[in-house]
């Protein structure tokens, strides 16, 4: 695992127009997902929030930073901030099940490339739930 540290201004965002335009400080070559979700690996180990928390308590936590996605989209405020909380702690239940984000959405993918289906109302609903 990777131990340099990030630059600071990488994780400067400042909300430019309405609640969906950021303008992010420019995300050096290596930052990508991959190396993100090294530093947050890094970051849980750190805390002792792996070995020392259970899935069932990272899933409360889970469903508490979702809460805060919901509350956001209702008062049409930003939500890339609880988007990420989401990500840092699903990036938790990853490790601890020795996973990363890549095989978990490699495989989600897998189930859904060839799925059909329509909307109904905003919702995708698959075909197969159709009948």
């Amino acid at each position: 695992m990777r131990t340099e540290a990030v630059e600071k201004d990488f994780f400067n965002w400042e909300l430019s127009n309405g609640r969906t335009e950021y303008q992010a400080t420019p995300m050096p070559y290596d930052h990508t997902v991959d190396y993100l979700e090294e530093l947050v690996t890094e970051w849980h180990q750190a805390r002792n929030l792996i070995d020392g928390s259970s899935d069932k308590d990272q899933f409360a936590k889970l469903i508490q930073e979702c809460g805060e996605l919901s509350e956001s989209i209702c008062k049409d405020r930003s939500v890339a901030d609880d988007i990420g909380d989401i990500m840092v702690v699903l990036i938790n239940i990853a490790a601890r099940n020795n996973l990363n984000l890549n095989q978990c959405l490699g495989t989600a993918y897998n189930d859904i490339k060839d799925r059909k289906g329509r909307m109904v109302d905003g919702v995708f609903v698959k075909e197969a739930d159709n009948q």
